[in-house]
C-alpha cells in the first residue's frame, strides 16, 4: 500500500539517512538482494512481511550472522481472534475475509521469529506484547520532507473556495472504511439536510448508506489520487473528519488523518481512539466525537464559526510540526534503534 510504504518505510529511510546513518530498503520478495543487504547490516528491519519460507529464511539469515531483527507493522494484523469479530472485516467478500484471517497466523509467525518490535501506536505496542514479542518500540509516523513540502505548494494559494460554501471532507483509501464512516454518517446526514451551504466531499472508495440519497447534490466525489492531489482538495475544505469504530483493532491504528488536516490547516473531528486521543485537546487543537449527538455537536459548532475553524486549523500546525517532525521523530528513532543494536 503506498500510504503505509511512505509513512512506515520511507520514512525511517529518510531520517536515518538525514543523521548520517546509511539505510537500505529491499522488497522482501527479492531474495537475492535481501540476502546480499543483510550482509552489510548491522540491523534488520522486517516491515509488515508475513511468515512465507522465503521470509523465515531471510530471518534465519539473520540470525545466522547474528543480526539484532525488529518486525515492524502499522496495523493489528496478526491477531486472528480480534480481525475474526471486526465487523469492518467481516464485511468484505468471504475470499478476502479468509485471506486476512489466514493471513494473521502467518504474520503472527514472522513476527515472533524476530527478536524485537517497532509499532506505530502505543496501543497496537501492547497488543504486540501481549502476542509474545518482549520488547517493542513505538515509533509513529511522521511529517516527512515529501509531505511537508506539498503542504507549502499549497500554502499560497487560495486556501478556500470562494463560493460561500462549507465542505466537510473524507479520505478513505480502501473499501474497509465504509463500517468506520457509520460512526459519524447519521449526523452528518442531518448536518447536509439542515445546511444546505454544506458540501461533503469524499476522497476514494466510499459507499454512503441511503439515507444520503436526499442530499445526492451536496455529495463532491473525487477519485483517488496522489498525494500532493490529495493535500490540495483537502486544503480546500473547512472540515475533516475521522470516524473509526469503537474497536481493539482502531485503537491500534495511527492519527495520520488528524496530521494530514493540521498540516493544511484543517479543523477535524475524529473519534476518540488512542492515536487521536492522545494528541487532541478536545476544543483546542481540534474535537473528538464519541456518538452520533456529539459527531453533530462538534459539526454544528464548527460550522458556525469560521473563527473557531481557523483557530483549531493553526493551532493543529502547530502541535502537528512540534510533535511528528522528522527532526522530533528521527532522533528517536535512532535511539531506539541503537538500543535495540546493543548485544
Amino acid at each position: 500500500i503506498p500510504q503505509c510504504k511512505k509513512y512506515r518505510v520511507i520514512q525511517k529511510q529518510e531520517m536515518l539517512e538525514e543523521l548520517g546513518i546509511p539505510c537500505s530498503v529491499t522488497s522482501w520478495t527479492d531474495s537475492n538482494e535481501a540476502k546480499k543487504q543483510i550482509s552489510l547490516a548491522s540491523l534488520v528491519i522486517f516491515y509488515r512481511v508475513p511468515g512465507f519460507d522465503s521470509v523465515m529464511d531471510l530471518i534465519a539469515e539473520c540470525r545466522r550472522l547474528n543480526i539484532k531483527t525488529l518486525w515492524d507493522v502499522d496495523d493489528l494484523i496478526f491477531d486472528e481472534d480480534v480481525l475474526k469479530t471486526s465487523s469492518t472485516i467481516n464485511s468484505l467478500e468471504p475470499a478476502e475475509r479468509e485471506g486476512v484471517i489466514n493471513g494473521a497466523k502467518l504474520y503472527r509467525q514472522a513476527m515472533l521469529a524476530c527478536d524485537e518490535g517497532i509499532a506505530s501506536t502505543s496501543g497496537l505496542a501492547k497488543a504486540m506484547k501481549e502476542a509474545g514479542l518482549e520488547t517493542v518500540y513505538v515509533v509513529e509516523n511522521a511529517l516527512d520532507e515529501e509531505t511537508l513540502a506539498a503542504a507549502r505548494s499549497i500554502e499560497g494559494r487560495l486556501k478556500k473556495q470562494e463560493d460561500g460554501l462549507i465542505r466537510i471532507i473524507y479520505g478513505s483509501g480502501t473499501k474497509t472504511h465504509n463500517i468506520d464512516f457509520l460512526e459519524a454518517a447519521p449526523a452528518l446526514a442531518n448536518i447536509l439536510k439542515e445546511n444546505p451551504n454544506v458540501r461533503f466531499r469524499i476522497i476514494g472508495y466510499l459507499e454512503l448508506p441511503e439515507y444520503f440519497d436526499e442530499v445526492q447534490s451536496q455529495i463532491e466525489r473525487i477519485p483517488f489520487c496522489n498525494y500532493t492531489e490529495y493535500l490540495t482538495y483537502l486544503s480546500e475544505c473547512d472540515i475533516s473528519i475521522a470516524p473509526l469504530e469503537n474497536f481493539v483493532f482502531n485503537d491500534a491504528k495511527s492519527n495520520i488523518k488528524y496530521l494530514e488536516a493540521s498540516i493544511t490547516k484543517v479543523a477535524s473531528v475524529c473519534s476518540p481512539r488512542a492515536a487521536f486521543a492522545d494528541v487532541i485537546v478536545n476544543g483546542e487543537n481540534g474535537f473528538l466525537a464519541t456518538s452520533t449527538d456529539t459527531w453533530a455537536e462538534s459539526l454544528e459548532t464548527l460550522i458556525a464559526s469560521p473563527e473557531l475553524r481557523v483557530r483549531l486549523g493553526h493551532r493543529g500546525r502547530e502541535d502537528a510540526e512540534n510533535r511528528y517532525s522528522i527532526a522530533a521523530v528521527g532522533p528517536r528513532l535512532v535511539q531506539l534503534l541503537r538500543e535495540a543494536a546493543q548485544p
